[in-house]
C-alpha cells in the first residue's frame, strides 16, 4: 500500500477510489434480503447473516427495510470482501443488537496486501453490546468492530455500549498481535484501513476508552462525520486514538469534499483526558481539517475538547468552542486543547484555528501545552477562562513555541488573562492582545502576557497590546509582566 501523508496525491485520491469501487462492484453477483418479504417478495433471504454466508467475494447484498436481529456474539459477521447495501428508499434498515450482542463484525484482509474491501453502507446500528469473554476482542466495538480494509459509508451507530473500548466503533490492527504481516510488531503500514464518510456515532458508551470511536494502530478516515453525545469512563469521550507502533497510522478528520460540510465532535464526555478527542503515540498523525470540536467535557482530566499525549497533530480550519476541563483529583488543564510532549502545527496559507469560550479549572483556558512544540498561525483565542494561569493559553517548558497572526481577546485567568509562558523560549509576531483580564489580587499578574521564570523568553514584534487589566485593580499595565529573571525582548 502506498505510504500516505497529509499532502500526498494518493491520500487525496484514496477516498474517491474507494467509493467508486463500491459502485463498480455492481457487475458482481447480487443477493437480496428482506426480513418480512414485504418490500421485496422475491428476496432470497430473510436473514443478513444467511446471505453473507452464501455470498462470494465481490458480491453485493441488498438489504430491504426492517429490523434485523441475531443470536450469537454479533448480529452480522462479515469475513469476505462483499458489499452490504441498505436499500433505504422505502424505510430504515436497522441492525439491532437488542442490548445483548455486537451489531456487526467486519474482518477484512490486510490493507497492505489487498485492494479489495468490505463495504457497509446506509445502515442504522442500534443497541449493540460488546462483552468480554465471547471471542477475541469481543469487548470492543459495541456497534461495529473492524479489522483490515473496510468502508463504512452513511451509517448511523447509536445507543451502543462496549465493556472494553469503542462504544460505537472499534478499529483494530491485529498484525501487532501474532504477526499477520510483521512478526516483529512494527508494521510499516497499517493492517487496518477504515474509510468512514458521512457516518454518525451518537449516544454510545465505553467502559474503557473511545466512547464513540476507538482507533488502535490503524488508519481511520472520517469525512463529514458526526461524533456526538458519547461517553467514556476512560479517555476520549468522542474518539480515542493510539499510534505508538505503526508508522503510517492516522486519525483523519476531514470536511466533505463535495459540500465543504465539517466533521463535528460535540457534546461528548470522558472521565479521563480528552472530552472530545484523545490521541497518543508519535508514529501516527491526528489530522484536523474543517473540524468543529464543541461542547465536550473532560470530567477529571486534561483537554476538554482534545488531549494529545506524545502525539503529532496538524490542523487547517478548526473551531474549538465551549469545551470544559474539570480538575477532579487531577487534571483540569486545557479547556479547549491540552498537549503534553506533543506537537501541533499547520502547513497551509489559509489556516485558521478558533478557540472560543473554553474553560479549564487548572490552567490554559484555551490551550495548555507542556514539553511540546507549537507552531500556530491565525489562531483566535476569545473568551476563554481558567482558575489557574493563562486564560487564553498556558505554555510550560515547551521546546518550540511560535505564534503568528494570532489574537488574544477577552480571555480571563488568575495569572495572565491572555498568554502565560514559563521555562520556554518563544515568539509572538504580528498579533493582538486585547481586553484580557487577570484576577489574582497581588504579586505577578500580567493581564495580557506573563513571562515567568529565569529560562523564559518571549520575543515580541508587530504586536498590539490594548486595555489588558487586573480585574480587581483595573489599572492597565501595558499588557506584559515579567517575573524573576525572565527576559522580555520587545523591539
Amino acid at each position: 500500500m502506498t505510504q500516505l501523508n497529509p499532502t500526498s496525491a494518493p491520500r487525496a485520491l484514496l477516498l474517491p477510489l474507494v467509493l467508486g469501487a463500491l459502485s463498480a462492484h455492481a457487475s458482481a453477483g447480487d443477493l437480496y434480503v428482506d426480513d418480512d418479504l414485504m418490500e421485496y417478495p422475491n428476496a432470497g433471504y430473510t436473514s443478513i447473516q444467511d446471505a453473507v454466508d452464501n455470498a462470494s467475494s465481490g458480491d453485493n447484498i441488498y438489504v430491504y427495510p426492517g429490523t434485523y436481529t441475531g443470536t450469537g456474539a454479533e448480529v452480522v459477521k462479515v469475513d469476505k470482501e462483499i458489499n452490504l447495501i441498505a436499500e433505504t428508499s422505502l424505510g430504515e434498515v436497522i441492525i439491532d443488537g437488542q442490548g445483548w450482542r455486537r451489531c456487526l463484525t467486519a474482518l477484512g484482509r490486510d490493507a497492505d496486501t489487498t485492494t479489495g474491501f468490505i463495504g457497509i453502507s446506509n445502515f442504522t446500528l442500534l443497541n449493540g453490546l460488546a462483552q468480554f469473554g465471547q471471542a477475541l476482542n469481543s469487548e470492543h466495538g459495541g456497534g461495529i468492530y473492524a479489522e483490515g480494509f473496510v468502508s463504512i459509508q452513511s451509517c448511523k451507530i447509536s445507543s451502543c455500549h462496549s465493556q472494553g473500548n469503542g462504544g460505537g466503533l472499534a478499529i483494530f490492527n491485529p498484525s501487532l498481535y501474532g504477526g499477520t504481516t510483521n512478526p516483529t510488531g512494527n508494521d510499516s503500514h497499517p493492517y487496518t484501513l477504515v474509510m468512514a464518510p458521512a457516518i454518525v456515532v451518537e449516544n454510545c458508551l465505553s467502559d474503557g476508552e473511545g466512547g464513540g470511536i476507538w482507533n488502535w494502530e490503524s488508519y481511520l478516515w472520517l469525512e463529514c462525520a458526526y461524533i456526538q453525545q458519547n461517553d467514556a469512563y476512560g479517555r476520549g469521550g468522542g474518539i480515542a486514538a493510539h499510534h505508538w507502533y505503526t508508522d503510517n497510522g492516522a486519525t483523519m478528520l476531514i470536511r466533505a469534499h463535495s459540500t465543504d460540510l465539517p466533521t463535528e465532535i460535540w457534546g461528548n464526555a470522558s472521565k479521563g483526558d480528552g472530552g472530545g478527542i484523545f490521541c497518543e503515540g508519535s508514529k501516527g498523525l491526528l489530522w484536523l481539517e474543517k473540524v468543529e470540536i464543541v461542547g465536550n467535557r473532560a470530567l477529571a482530566g486534561d483537554g476538554g475538547g482534545a488531549c494529545l499525549f506524545n502525539a503529532r497533530a496538524m490542523y487547517r480550519d478548526v473551531m474549538v468552542a465551549h469545551n470544559d476541563a474539570d480538575q477532579g483529583i487531577s487534571g483540569g488543564h486545557g479547556g479547549g486543547i491540552a498537549a503534553r510532549a506533543s506537537s501541533i502545527s499547520h502547513n497551509y496559507f489559509d489556516t485558521s484555528l478558533t478557540l472560543l469560550e473554553n474553560t479549564a479549572d487548572s490552567g490554559g483556558g484555551g490551550i495548555y501545552a507542556k514539553a511540546s512544540e507549537l507552531k500556530l498561525g491565525a489562531a483566535q483565542l476569545e473568551g476563554n477562562q481558567t482558575l489557574g494561569k493563562g486564560g487564553g493559553m498556558a505554555i510550560i517548558s515547551c521546546t518550540a513555541f511560535a505564534l503568528e497572526g494570532c489574537t488574544f481577546l477577552e480571555n480571563i485567568g488568575r495569572v495572565a488573562g491572555g498568554l502565560y509562558l514559563k521555562n520556554t523560549y518563544g515568539t509572538l509576531r504580528d498579533s493582538s492582545v486585547l481586553y484580557n483580564q487577570g484576577f489574582f489580587n497581588g504579586g505577578m499578574n500580567g493581564a495580557g502576557v506573563a513571562v515567568d521564570g529565569g529560562s523564559a523568553e518571549l520575543v515580541i514584534s508587530g504586536t498590539n497590546f490594548w486595555q489588558n487589566t487586573k480585574k480587581h485593580y483595573l489599572e492597565g499595565n501595558g499588557g506584559v509582566v515579567t517575573d524573576g529573571l525572565g527576559n522580555l525582548v520587545q523591539p
